[in-house]
């Protein structure tokens, strides 16, 4: 069977380092891989030399390229008859037009179990399946990529400490609020914040509906919602990454633990007047991969992800650190090794932040966990792995062994 992959744009990279994982997966399961880079100068003559020799499955993220469209009108893939398949690894609300407008039967899987409610709320009328599929783990080889690090783990090599790596924008309630021209957006807008601020792990979805029943707004499956979720999204999000990186990050400068920080330049002003945290500049995805593998310890916001996962907590895990992440019903659960690492209360950070104070102690006790979930991680949990995850959902339509 032959497989299209659609490869897109991403920040850092990280999804086209993952797409490129789930390729050499699908070619070790014996499919025909080939993949078309969307961002390149000529991806439609990519396109056309791929769909001349025959296409059975598209694959991409994000449901990047899967609504392309022929000359008439029609969904290209739907007219090929491919069966489309995506992995989503942000809220559903952000990439609406590429749901709505996807083909039939499409396969959606996503990180956060929440984010499947959502979709079975907005897209019922759709004949499409709807699955979780949690993040996998990342290594990069450091003995083949000198330019990475010259430092290999042994038990003679000493980590450092602490470090975190993640984008940054200082972003305040009234902020965000005042780019609402309407007063009914700006009034949900303020009235969802202050429920997630109460509730502190509920998810996203669950607060707006739950804000637009008590104004008398909510109506099932009505576009007025779908149009209310969408435009409040953005802005909860942007404040909420701020404040949940604020909280954590502060947590480690107020109880005097030095963290590492490694993102884009919007972190020098929040880190110029702070003792403990020190910024080390942006990495791109492969750098910070092997930066995890000279750390004991990786924080993680999470995003703001309340029943599902992250990717740095599983590539913490596969590189010898120990994720500090926040709890949720997901990690609980210890699916899939969520449940290894250390974990914080969303809302009050500072106290586990503070047993950072014994790194090396702490780092011992964990070691030998992280060392076995790691073997595992390697054959189970990695990203080449989730492709024979998704060809049993594949399944579902009879398409594997065609």
């Amino acid at each position: 069977m032959r497989i299209l992959i659609l490869k897109g744009q991403s920040q850092y990279d990280v999804l086209r380092f993952f797409i490129d994982e789930i390729g050499h997966g699908f070619s070790e399961l014996g499919f025909n891989v080939s993949t078309v880079d969307l961002i390149s100068d000529d991806w439609k003559s990519q396109l056309m030399s791929v769909i001349n020799s025959g296409v059975d499955i598209v694959f991409s993220f994000n449901g990047m390229g899967i609504g392309l469209q022929t000359d008439n009108g029609d969904l290209l893939f739907e007219t090929l008859k491919a069966q489309c398949i995506s992995i989503f690894v942000d809220h559903p609300c952000i990439h609406y037009s590429r749901i709505v407008s996807a083909p039939s039967n499409s396969i959606f899987t996503f990180i956060d179990k929440s984010h499947i409610d959502f979709c079975r709320q907005h897209f019922n009328g759709k004949n499409y399946v709807f699955s979780f599929l949690p993040h996998g783990g990342s290594k990069i080889a450091l003995a083949k990529h000198p330019e990475l690090s010259s430092v290999m783990f042994d038990d003679s090599y000493q980590k450092a400490s602490v470090m975190f790596s993640g984008s940054y924008k200082n972003a305040t309630v009234d902020d965000v609020a005042n780019q609402y021209v309407s007063p009914l957006l700006k009034s949900l807008f303020f009235s969802v914040y202050e429920e997630l601020a109460v509730t502190h792990n509920q998810c996203f979805y669950d607060a707006v509906t739950d804000v637009m029943k008590d104004t008398g707004l909510y109506i099932a499956n009505n576009e007025r919602l779908t149009l209310t979720v969408n435009q409040i999204f953005a802005g909860i999000n942007q404040v909420r990454c701020a404040e949940n990186r604020q909280r954590l990050l502060g947590a480690a400068e107020s109880t005097g633990i030095n963290v590492d920080i490694y993102g884009p330049a919007t972190w020098t002003a929040y880190c110029d007047d702070k003792k403990y945290l020190n910024y080390r500049g942006q990495k791109n995805y492969q750098e910070i991969l092997g930066l995890y593998q000279q750390y004991q310890f990786v924080l993680n916001d999470n995003n703001d992800f309340y029943n599902g996962s992250h990717e740095r907590h599983f590539d913490a895990l596969v590189n010898f650190a120990c994720p500090v992440s926040p709890i949720n019903a997901y990690y609980q659960s210890g699916q899939h090794g969520g449940g290894v690492g250390l974990f914080y209360e969303r809302n009050n950070p500072a106290e586990v932040i503070a047993e950072l104070a014994n790194a090396e102690q702490l780092y011992g006790q964990f070691k030998h966990g992280l060392e076995s979930t790691a073997e595992d991680f390697k054959f189970m949990h990695s990203w080449k792995s989730r492709a024979t995850e998704l060809v049993s959902l594949l399944g579902l339509f009879g398409q594997v062994g065609r």
